[in-house]
């Protein structure tokens, strides 16, 4: 029976050899469908269900796919979209952190953020990226 099982695990690497296997994005694509699955539970909506179903049957298809170059360009994309939204949140942090002491202001031409100190008045606030200039009250 062990030699059976050693053999099965032979086989199963055997298979897999060439394949992309599993990777950040695929984990990603099963924590979507577990929640979709826990979502469809409680809400009873098929749409969620749905999604569950697709995102994993989109892992698995990834798991077993022999075309690594287009899953790893899939990947790229999703680290891509992760950094910026990563990104984000952590700005939003640092400014709900430091509200107090900190006022930030936004470019609006080129959206860069800009943190000045609070209660020095009006000021001419001159972006470093576009050379935009602006009067803000801190």
């Amino acid at each position: 029976m062990g030699n059976f099982f050693g053999n099965l695990s032979y086989k199963f690497q055997h298979f897999m050899t060439g394949r992309y296997g599993y990777d950040a994005f695929s984990k990603f694509l099963l924590i979507v469908a577990l929640i979709g699955f826990g979502l469809s539970m409680f809400t009873g909506m098929k749409l969620f269900y749905t999604i569950a179903v697709v995102a994993i049957f989109y892992s698995y298809f990834r798991l077993f796919s022999k075309n690594i170059y287009a899953r790893q360009a899939e990947l790229r994309k999703y680290f891509s979209v992760k950094g910026k939204v990563v990104q984000k949140f952590s700005l939003r942090k640092k400014m709900w952190a430091e509200r107090k002491a900190y006022k930030y202001f936004k470019c609006p031409k080129c959206k860069s953020v800009w943190r000045y100190p609070k209660g020095i008045g009006k000021i001419e606030i001159t972006c470093k990226n576009c050379k935009n200039k602006m009067i803000k009250r801190t």
